[in-house]
């Protein structure tokens, strides 16, 4: 397969991330701006780099296939896919749980009080 080929599909492939890759850093930022426990900071912006983490897995297991790192007719290929498929399946499952203890989480962010509230309320 030649370089431009490779390219192409590596691109095309790359394209398909994009807006899981957009959605995670800004889902990662916008963490990290707000006034959350760091319980929920941590957690969330750890499942979201999980989550990037399989977009972009999933691009470099496309361009090693696509660029012919082993044999289709092999018998490893089916094997070989086998556990890149475990192995996404339980990244997912991993960052799932972590998004999901930071929006359960039940600790409170500390909030600095403001000089000029209302001292009678």
């Amino acid at each position: 397969m030649t370089t431009d080929n490779l390219l192409f599909s590596l691109l095309s492939q790359l394209m398909w991330s994009v807006p899981t890759l957009l959605v995670c850093v800004i889902g990662v930022v916008m963490l990290r701006t707000r006034s959350l426990s760091n319980k929920a900071k941590n957690f969330g912006s750890a499942g979201l780099i999980l989550v990037a983490l399989g977009a972009l897995a999933g691009v470099a297991f496309s361009g090693f296939i696509s660029s012919g790192g082993i044999d289709h007719s092999s018998s490893n290929f089916r094997f070989f896919q086998m556990g890149y498929s475990a192995l996404m399946q339980i990244l997912h499952v991993i960052s799932l749980a972590f998004l999901i203890v930071a929006m359960c989480g039940k600790d409170k962010a500390h909030v600095a009080e403001n000089e000029t509230q209302n001292p009678y309320s």
